[in-house]
């Protein structure tokens, strides 16, 4: 695919929206009258909370005066089912470790930047339930993986009733399920867009260290450029991404100066696999294929990583109908249940999510 077309697809993927209808729970509510449900339409690329926050201001007014503290890592004794990471990654996890040193001078700047653009109370603690099922929604999960892993269930995506129904509480943080919204190191308060700010930072330089099989594109991001790419998700401006984001692509210039291009080539394609409701793992996708000839397709990565579920026919190398328990799994990326020949490379290009990772959603049931 000509790189015009891709972005001109990408381009119309960033546009993709969800209609929902949030309500509170009655858990949360201290109010003797029951607000409306609210009803909005909101973009697939961004965080449940970013999307939400006006509707998350409104309900709290409704809620107790104190809901819950904080919830901290003290709290929790084991927090791997909501781990997001696989932790058999350890060249990932290098990655990320690596970026820590800086990740403290960055959150102050984005402290600087949201004191001076808004005066607003600190964000509420709150969490997202899906009210068909009644199960958590994992706060650092893009709204459009979320909404493909709750529709892929059904018996066909198409019968998935909208408008999505989510329903909020400030009570009762499932700590066990989902992942910590920690405190900030220096004012000890709890800042919810920080830390989904700081997830998706690390994401972000975990799969530029999977795309180029090296951490220096990533460690030579300016913080600008960090903000640059965070303030286009908050906004749902696909430019505002996209003038950072391009960069990212192939060679890049660091801080400006023409002198210092630093020239990688990519490697891998970063891929987070989601089966059902288990915790989504994280597989590079090498593109030099064995045969300088092949193209390598989604249909070849899901046999290479989910081997049992989309099972070859034979020695033909080509996907069986059925895997050994006599059942098609479904799949969907950005919504769309795509051809499985259709080139990897291609649909990396055109549906990656903002953080770079190619998300698949897989059903079993």
């Amino acid at each position: 695919m000509a790189k015009s077309a891709s972005v001109d697809v990408q381009k119309s993927n960033w546009e993709g929206s969800i209609p929902i209808a949030i309500s509170l729970a009655s858990t949360s509510l201290s109010s003797p009258t029951i607000p409306p449900s609210l009803h909005r339409i909101i973009s697939r690329q961004s965080y449940l909370h970013i999307a939400l926050e006006d509707e998350v201001r409104m309900f709290h007014e409704f809620a107790p005066v104190t809901c819950f503290r904080s919830v901290t890592q003290k709290d929790v004794t084991s927090n791997e089912n909501g781990e997001e990471n696989d932790k058999g990654d350890n060249a990932i996890d290098e990655a990320k470790d690596k970026q820590q040193g800086n990740a403290s001078n960055l959150n102050d700047e984005m402290a600087k930047k949201e004191a001076v653009s808004d005066g607003k109370t600190p964000y509420p603690v709150c969490w997202f339930e899906d009210e068909e099922t009644g199960l958590p929604l994992r706060w650092h999960i893009f709204v459009g993986v979320l909404h493909d892993m709750f529709c892929i269930k059904q018996q066909e995506p198409s019968m998935h009733r909208l408008p999505w129904k989510i329903r909020i509480h400030f009570t009762s943080y499932p700590a066990t399920l989902l992942p910590v919204i920690s405190s900030h190191q220096k004012s000890k308060d709890t800042d919810v867009i920080r830390c989904i700010f700081q997830y998706y930072l690390n994401s972000l330089k975990q799969s530029l260290y999977v795309q180029y099989n090296s951490g220096k594109v990533a460690k030579n991001m300016t913080k600008q450029s960090h903000l640059q790419l965070w303030d286009g998700i908050v906004r749902n401006q696909y430019e505002v991404y996209r003038s950072i984001a391009s960069d990212l692509d192939g060679n890049i210039t660091v801080g400006g100066n023409s002198n210092a291009e630093i020239s990688c080539t990519c490697s891998s394609i970063p891929l987070r696999i989601l089966v059902d409701a288990r915790p989504a793992f994280s597989r590079p996708c090498r593109l030099d294929a064995k045969d300088s000839e092949e193209i390598i397709t989604l249909g070849n990565v899901l046999q290479e990583c989910l081997p049992d579920l989309f099972p070859t026919a034979g020695d033909s190398g080509i996907l069986a109908e059925e895997n050994s328990v006599g059942k098609t799994p479904r799949y969907l990326i950005q919504g769309i249940h795509v051809p499985l020949e259709s080139h990897i490379l291609d649909i990396w290009k055109s549906l990656s999510h903002p953080d770079r990772f190619l998300y698949i959603a897989v059903s079993t049931h």
